[in-house]
Protein backbone atom coordinates (compact mmCIF):
# COMPACT_ATOMS: atom_id res chain seq x y z
CA UNK A 1 0.00 0.00 0.00
CA UNK A 2 0.76 3.51 -0.33
CA UNK A 3 3.29 5.23 2.24
CA UNK A 4 0.78 6.24 5.28
CA UNK A 5 1.16 9.89 6.23
CA UNK A 6 1.04 11.82 9.80
CA UNK A 7 0.93 15.26 10.74
CA UNK A 8 1.98 16.52 15.12
CA UNK A 9 -0.81 19.08 14.30
CA UNK A 10 -4.54 17.23 14.17
CA UNK A 11 -6.96 18.53 16.52
CA UNK A 12 -9.08 15.54 18.44
CA UNK A 13 -12.41 15.92 17.18
CA UNK A 14 -16.24 14.95 17.76
CA UNK A 15 -18.39 12.65 15.38
CA UNK A 16 -21.11 15.14 13.91
CA UNK A 17 -23.69 12.05 13.71
CA UNK A 18 -23.88 8.47 14.41
CA UNK A 19 -22.41 6.25 11.83
CA UNK A 20 -22.72 2.86 10.69
CA UNK A 21 -20.38 0.11 10.49
CA UNK A 22 -20.50 -0.43 6.23
CA UNK A 23 -20.42 3.75 6.40
CA UNK A 24 -17.80 4.87 4.09
CA UNK A 25 -17.51 8.58 5.07
CA UNK A 26 -18.18 10.23 8.35
CA UNK A 27 -18.09 14.39 9.62
CA UNK A 28 -16.93 16.13 12.45
CA UNK A 29 -17.62 18.96 14.08
CA UNK A 30 -15.08 21.59 13.94
CA UNK A 31 -11.90 22.41 11.38
CA UNK A 32 -10.42 19.19 10.07
CA UNK A 33 -7.44 22.03 8.72
CA UNK A 34 -3.74 20.29 10.72
CA UNK A 35 -4.66 16.87 9.60
CA UNK A 36 -2.71 15.05 6.88
CA UNK A 37 -3.13 17.17 3.60
CA UNK A 38 -3.66 13.50 1.29
CA UNK A 39 -3.88 10.28 2.43
CA UNK A 40 -3.91 7.29 3.40
CA UNK A 41 -3.35 8.25 7.55
CA UNK A 42 -4.98 6.54 10.09
CA UNK A 43 -7.78 7.98 12.51
CA UNK A 44 -8.72 5.83 15.76
CA UNK A 45 -13.00 6.59 16.96
CA UNK A 46 -14.14 5.66 20.46
CA UNK A 47 -10.27 4.98 21.69
CA UNK A 48 -10.48 3.99 25.06
CA UNK A 49 -13.53 2.00 24.93
CA UNK A 50 -15.17 -1.02 24.02
CA UNK A 51 -16.04 0.57 20.51
CA UNK A 52 -12.16 1.26 19.72
CA UNK A 53 -11.93 1.68 16.17
CA UNK A 54 -8.70 2.23 13.85
CA UNK A 55 -9.89 3.28 10.32
CA UNK A 56 -7.77 3.75 7.31
CA UNK A 57 -8.60 7.27 5.42
CA UNK A 58 -8.15 7.77 1.77
CA UNK A 59 -8.75 11.82 2.59
CA UNK A 60 -10.55 14.55 4.67
CA UNK A 61 -12.07 17.79 3.00
CA UNK A 62 -11.71 20.48 5.06
CA UNK A 63 -14.20 22.80 3.42
CA UNK A 64 -17.30 20.29 4.78
CA UNK A 65 -15.05 18.74 7.51
CA UNK A 66 -15.63 14.95 5.85
CA UNK A 67 -13.52 12.04 5.97
CA UNK A 68 -12.97 9.22 3.07
CA UNK A 69 -12.15 6.11 4.11
CA UNK A 70 -9.95 4.35 2.24
CA UNK A 71 -10.92 0.67 0.56
CA UNK A 72 -10.91 -2.10 3.14
CA UNK A 73 -10.33 0.95 5.88
CA UNK A 74 -12.69 0.25 8.07
CA UNK A 75 -12.04 -2.31 10.99
CA UNK A 76 -8.31 -1.90 10.21
CA UNK A 77 -5.08 -3.34 11.99
CA UNK A 78 -6.79 -6.04 13.75
CA UNK A 79 -9.75 -4.11 14.70
CA UNK A 80 -13.91 -4.35 14.83
CA UNK A 81 -16.11 -2.38 12.08
CA UNK A 82 -18.38 -0.71 14.80
CA UNK A 83 -21.49 1.87 14.92
CA UNK A 84 -20.40 4.94 16.53
CA UNK A 85 -22.70 7.62 17.73
CA UNK A 86 -23.07 11.54 17.36
CA UNK A 87 -20.00 13.22 19.65
CA UNK A 88 -17.93 10.00 19.62
CA UNK A 89 -13.74 11.16 19.43
CA UNK A 90 -11.62 11.30 16.31
CA UNK A 91 -8.10 11.63 16.74
CA UNK A 92 -5.51 11.08 14.44
CA UNK A 93 -3.43 8.26 15.80
CA UNK A 94 -0.63 6.03 15.12
CA UNK A 95 -1.83 1.71 15.58
CA UNK A 96 0.64 -1.42 16.53
CA UNK A 97 1.32 -1.44 12.69
CA UNK A 98 3.47 1.40 12.45
CA UNK A 99 5.63 -0.47 14.84
CA UNK A 100 5.16 -3.96 13.73
CA UNK A 101 6.10 -3.43 10.60
CA UNK A 102 9.64 -1.73 10.78
CA UNK A 103 10.08 -4.65 13.72
CA UNK A 104 9.04 -7.22 10.79
CA UNK A 105 11.45 -6.15 8.54
CA UNK A 106 14.57 -5.14 11.26
CA UNK A 107 14.13 -8.78 12.50
CA UNK A 108 14.30 -10.54 8.88
CA UNK A 109 18.02 -10.07 9.45
CA UNK A 110 19.18 -13.79 10.61
CA UNK A 111 22.21 -14.05 9.66
CA UNK A 112 25.54 -12.53 9.04
CA UNK A 113 25.84 -10.97 5.25
CA UNK A 114 21.73 -10.87 5.08
CA UNK A 115 20.21 -8.78 2.68
CA UNK A 116 16.90 -7.38 2.60
CA UNK A 117 14.91 -7.50 -1.06
CA UNK A 118 11.55 -7.13 -2.62
CA UNK A 119 9.77 -10.40 -2.68
CA UNK A 120 5.88 -10.25 -4.97
CA UNK A 121 3.20 -11.88 -3.10
CA UNK A 122 5.09 -11.79 0.52
CA UNK A 123 3.00 -10.55 3.20
CA UNK A 124 4.98 -7.11 3.18
CA UNK A 125 6.44 -7.42 -0.32
CA UNK A 126 10.58 -7.98 0.82
CA UNK A 127 12.37 -11.46 1.69
CA UNK A 128 15.87 -12.39 3.35
CA UNK A 129 18.52 -13.14 0.44
CA UNK A 130 21.06 -15.33 3.12
CA UNK A 131 24.48 -14.58 1.95
CA UNK A 132 26.12 -16.39 -0.99
CA UNK A 133 29.10 -18.74 -1.47
CA UNK A 134 32.53 -17.37 -1.83
CA UNK A 135 33.41 -15.75 -5.31
CA UNK A 136 29.66 -15.45 -6.21
CA UNK A 137 28.06 -11.60 -7.20
CA UNK A 138 24.98 -9.80 -7.13
CA UNK A 139 23.47 -10.53 -9.72
CA UNK A 140 19.10 -10.35 -11.08
CA UNK A 141 17.48 -13.14 -12.77
CA UNK A 142 15.04 -10.51 -14.26
CA UNK A 143 12.18 -10.26 -11.36
CA UNK A 144 14.72 -10.31 -7.90
CA UNK A 145 18.20 -10.34 -6.92
CA UNK A 146 20.19 -13.71 -6.78
CA UNK A 147 23.53 -14.82 -6.00
CA UNK A 148 25.44 -16.54 -9.29
CA UNK A 149 28.71 -18.17 -9.89
CA UNK A 150 30.87 -15.56 -12.26
CA UNK A 151 32.37 -16.57 -15.46
CA UNK A 152 36.24 -17.43 -15.11
CA UNK A 153 38.04 -15.50 -18.03
CA UNK A 154 40.65 -17.69 -19.18
CA UNK A 155 42.90 -15.01 -21.14
CA UNK A 156 42.81 -15.57 -24.59
CA UNK A 157 46.49 -16.62 -26.22
CA UNK A 158 48.30 -13.99 -28.64
CA UNK A 159 49.92 -15.13 -31.91
CA UNK A 160 53.19 -16.19 -29.89
CA UNK A 161 51.51 -18.47 -27.68
CA UNK A 162 51.87 -16.04 -24.64
CA UNK A 163 49.05 -16.36 -22.04
CA UNK A 164 46.71 -13.28 -21.00
CA UNK A 165 46.94 -11.10 -18.70
CA UNK A 166 45.16 -12.24 -14.92
CA UNK A 167 42.55 -9.67 -14.46
CA UNK A 168 42.68 -7.60 -11.03
CA UNK A 169 41.38 -8.04 -8.02
CA UNK A 170 37.99 -6.33 -7.12
CA UNK A 171 37.83 -3.69 -3.96
CA UNK A 172 37.86 -4.74 -0.49
CA UNK A 173 34.20 -5.04 0.98
CA UNK A 174 32.20 -2.66 3.65
CA UNK A 175 32.89 -3.79 7.08
CA UNK A 176 30.07 -5.94 9.14
CA UNK A 177 27.56 -2.95 11.39
CA UNK A 178 25.07 -4.59 13.38
CA UNK A 179 21.83 -4.88 11.55
CA UNK A 180 20.12 -4.24 14.93
CA UNK A 181 20.03 -2.85 18.66
CA UNK A 182 17.24 -1.97 21.16
CA UNK A 183 17.36 -1.21 24.49
CA UNK A 184 13.73 0.09 26.76
CA UNK A 185 13.21 1.41 29.66
CA UNK A 186 12.16 -1.24 33.46
CA UNK A 187 11.14 1.74 35.91
CA UNK A 188 8.64 4.43 35.53
CA UNK A 189 9.77 8.07 36.04
CA UNK A 190 8.00 11.71 35.67
CA UNK A 191 8.84 13.92 32.34
CA UNK A 192 8.13 17.60 32.27
CA UNK A 193 10.93 19.68 29.99
CA UNK A 194 12.36 17.56 27.73
CA UNK A 195 13.45 14.61 30.17
CA UNK A 196 15.80 11.95 28.55
CA UNK A 197 14.30 8.65 29.24
CA UNK A 198 16.08 5.59 31.41
CA UNK A 199 17.21 2.76 29.68
CA UNK A 200 18.47 -0.78 30.58
CA UNK A 201 21.54 -2.51 29.15
CA UNK A 202 20.73 -5.65 30.20
CA UNK A 203 17.33 -6.04 27.49
CA UNK A 204 20.40 -4.82 24.44
CA UNK A 205 19.58 -7.54 21.83
CA UNK A 206 22.01 -6.98 19.09
CA UNK A 207 23.50 -8.88 16.25
CA UNK A 208 26.88 -8.21 13.88
CA UNK A 209 29.92 -7.48 14.94
CA UNK A 210 30.21 -4.00 15.32
CA UNK A 211 27.27 -2.20 17.46
CA UNK A 212 26.16 1.02 19.82
CA UNK A 213 26.84 1.29 23.25
CA UNK A 214 24.70 2.16 26.00
CA UNK A 215 25.64 4.59 28.75
CA UNK A 216 24.16 7.16 30.72
CA UNK A 217 21.07 6.28 28.85
CA UNK A 218 22.75 7.04 25.15
CA UNK A 219 23.72 5.10 22.71
CA UNK A 220 27.25 5.75 21.26
CA UNK A 221 28.13 4.36 17.45
CA UNK A 222 31.50 2.54 17.33
CA UNK A 223 34.29 2.87 15.14
CA UNK A 224 34.32 1.70 11.85
CA UNK A 225 30.03 1.57 11.98
CA UNK A 226 29.28 4.78 10.15
CA UNK A 227 26.39 5.15 7.52
CA UNK A 228 22.59 4.78 7.77
CA UNK A 229 20.51 4.03 10.26
CA UNK A 230 16.79 3.63 11.13
CA UNK A 231 16.38 4.74 14.94
CA UNK A 232 13.08 4.26 16.39
CA UNK A 233 11.50 5.23 19.81
CA UNK A 234 8.03 4.88 21.52
CA UNK A 235 7.09 6.39 25.25
CA UNK A 236 4.42 4.90 27.31
CA UNK A 237 2.46 7.23 29.93
CA UNK A 238 1.20 5.18 33.14
CA UNK A 239 -2.42 5.17 33.40
CA UNK A 240 -2.48 6.82 36.91
CA UNK A 241 -1.08 9.62 35.62
CA UNK A 242 -2.11 12.82 35.59
CA UNK A 243 -5.32 13.50 33.12
CA UNK A 244 -5.16 15.43 29.69
CA UNK A 245 -1.25 15.63 28.98
CA UNK A 246 0.06 15.89 26.07
CA UNK A 247 3.32 13.30 25.83
CA UNK A 248 5.67 14.56 22.88
CA UNK A 249 8.25 11.94 22.25
CA UNK A 250 11.82 13.51 20.80
CA UNK A 251 15.03 12.15 19.43
CA UNK A 252 18.58 14.02 20.02
CA UNK A 253 20.77 12.49 16.92
CA UNK A 254 24.08 13.55 16.45
CA UNK A 255 23.06 16.85 18.34
CA UNK A 256 19.98 17.46 16.69
CA UNK A 257 16.77 16.70 17.45
CA UNK A 258 13.85 15.17 16.04
CA UNK A 259 9.80 15.66 16.68
CA UNK A 260 7.86 12.46 16.67
CA UNK A 261 3.75 11.56 17.83
CA UNK A 262 1.68 13.62 20.47
CA UNK A 263 -0.56 11.52 22.69
CA UNK A 264 -3.18 12.65 25.60
CA UNK A 265 -4.06 10.53 28.51
CA UNK A 266 -6.95 10.40 30.87
CA UNK A 267 -7.38 9.71 34.24
CA UNK A 268 -8.16 6.36 32.70
CA UNK A 269 -6.32 5.38 30.04
CA UNK A 270 -2.73 6.33 29.24
CA UNK A 271 -0.74 7.24 25.96
CA UNK A 272 2.00 6.17 23.76
CA UNK A 273 3.88 8.80 21.89
CA UNK A 274 6.65 7.86 19.06
CA UNK A 275 8.88 8.88 16.80
CA UNK A 276 10.32 7.02 13.81
CA UNK A 277 13.63 9.22 11.59
CA UNK A 278 16.39 7.68 9.05
CA UNK A 279 19.68 9.77 9.89
CA UNK A 280 23.38 9.40 8.69
CA UNK A 281 25.33 8.98 11.82
CA UNK A 282 29.01 8.39 11.97
CA UNK A 283 31.60 7.04 14.78
CA UNK A 284 31.28 8.40 17.62
CA UNK A 285 28.08 10.53 17.74
CA UNK A 286 24.91 9.71 19.94
CA UNK A 287 21.11 9.10 20.17
CA UNK A 288 18.92 9.87 22.81
CA UNK A 289 15.16 9.73 23.32
CA UNK A 290 13.49 12.41 25.26
CA UNK A 291 9.25 12.20 26.38
CA UNK A 292 8.10 16.07 27.08
CA UNK A 293 4.79 16.41 29.21
CA UNK A 294 3.07 19.63 28.34
CA UNK A 295 1.37 20.52 31.44
CA UNK A 296 2.70 20.85 34.82
CA UNK A 297 2.95 18.82 37.07
CA UNK A 298 5.00 16.47 35.08
CA UNK A 299 3.46 12.79 34.19
CA UNK A 300 4.97 9.95 35.38
CA UNK A 301 6.23 7.37 32.22
CA UNK A 302 6.22 3.70 33.16
CA UNK A 303 6.53 0.28 31.15
CA UNK A 304 2.73 0.68 31.09
CA UNK A 305 0.69 -1.74 28.39
CA UNK A 306 3.42 -0.59 25.79
CA UNK A 307 7.18 -1.08 26.48
CA UNK A 308 9.04 2.20 26.30
CA UNK A 309 12.01 1.50 23.74
CA UNK A 310 14.48 3.02 21.79
CA UNK A 311 16.21 0.75 18.58
CA UNK A 312 18.71 2.21 16.44
CA UNK A 313 19.23 -0.33 13.33
CA UNK A 314 21.77 0.43 10.65
CA UNK A 315 20.65 -0.10 7.11
CA UNK A 316 23.75 0.60 4.95
CA UNK A 317 26.55 3.37 3.96
CA UNK A 318 25.73 6.68 3.29
CA UNK A 319 27.14 6.59 -0.43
Amino acid sequence: MSTRTYTNIAPPRALSATIGTSDTTFQVSGSTTGYPASGPFLVTLDRGTTSQEVILCASVNTSTNTFTVASGGRGYDGTTASSHTAGAAVEHTSAAIDYREPNTFINTYTAAGDLIVGATGVSLNYARLPLGTTGQVLSSNGSTAVWTTPAVNSGATGPTGATGPTGQTGPTGPTLVNPYSFAHSVSSQTVGAPTTISLDSATMVHKGTLYPTLSGNVFTIPTGASGLYVINGAIAVNTSSVANQFITAQVTAAGSTYYGSSAQNSSSWGACASVNITVPLASGQTVSLQGIASNSPSTNVGTGPTSTYLSVAYIGPTT
